[in-house]
């Protein structure tokens, strides 16, 4: 199978979690499946949520990127250096007046503190066999052109995304059950995590439950991930992810 795979970095990101609603927020620490989806649409030109300038709720109630790739097949690779995916607490003011209440007083700012993921870098690869071919040849054009109709971002605009390095990549079904899993992969998937490092400094074992999805009422579905540079072994059966051995080694695509 031939996949497509890409690179994105970023000095900052923020993916809001969902489930934070205040002067504090928090993201979460690898970009998303559904974050994915809309970078893949701003690139090739699909409307999101702002493009009419209204809520989604009084809009055409869909999101276009969401329904074109429904069916897309995504790989995430996280990049690791003693450099990146740092935490950073970025302190912001909200001077409008219109978004803070105190004491009965209308128009105090607020002050919102966030957290920021600093220099990250991830390889992607897409399973595109799905999807139409009209959208597939344009992304493939994009990317490999290093073009964009919309700015891509990392979860916010002032997070810009830079997506290069486009390659064709072979891609062959992982028949083993044991192995290193270079990607995230759904937790549902794996029975049980082996240490196979020597040292205990460079030993990774992540799990987090992120969006994975939208309804078209506009409800995010979830699913829980980990990632580890140790051997996965997967469950007999009941598998959600796809696996596949490309010449770095295996991945999940889901």
């Amino acid at each position: 199978m031939k996949l497509y795979k890409f690179k994105i970095s970023g000095k900052t990101s923020v993916f809001k979690r969902s489930d934070q609603n205040g002067s504090n927020t928090y993201s979460y620490t690898f970009m998303t499946q559904q974050s994915l989806k809309g970078i893949l649409g701003a690139i090739i030109g699909l409307k999101g949520y702002d493009n009419s300038g209204l809520s989604p709720l009084i809009m055409d109630q869909s999101l276009e990127f969401n329904e074109v790739f429904k069916d897309l097949k995504i790989s995430i690779v996280p990049v690791f250096s003693e450099a990146n995916f740092m935490y950073y607490y970025n302190t912001r003011t909200n001077a409008t007046g219109l978004a803070n209440k105190k004491e009965g007083k209308i128009g105090v700012s607020l002050l919102l503190r966030e957290q920021w993921i600093v220099n990250v870098e991830y390889i992607v690869y897409l399973d595109v066999s799905l999807i139409d071919e009209e959208y597939r040849e344009k992304l493939k054009h994009n990317l490999k052109n290093e073009e964009a109709e919309f700015i891509p971002y990392l979860g916010r605009r002032e997070h810009f995304a830079k997506v290069y390095d486009f390659k064709l990549v072979d891609g062959i079904i992982e028949e083993e059950k044991s192995f290193v899993c270079l990607s995230t992969l759904p937790r549902a998937d794996v029975s049980q995590v082996e240490i196979i490092s020597k040292g205990t400094d460079d030993i990774i074992t992540f799990s987090e439950i992120s969006p994975s999805g939208i309804t078209s009422d506009f409800y995010h579905t979830f699913k829980e991930f980990v990632y580890t540079n140790q051997k996965v072994e997967l469950n007999e059966t009941d598998i959600e992810g796809q696996y596949y051995k490309v010449n770095e080694g295996t991945l999940c695509l889901y």
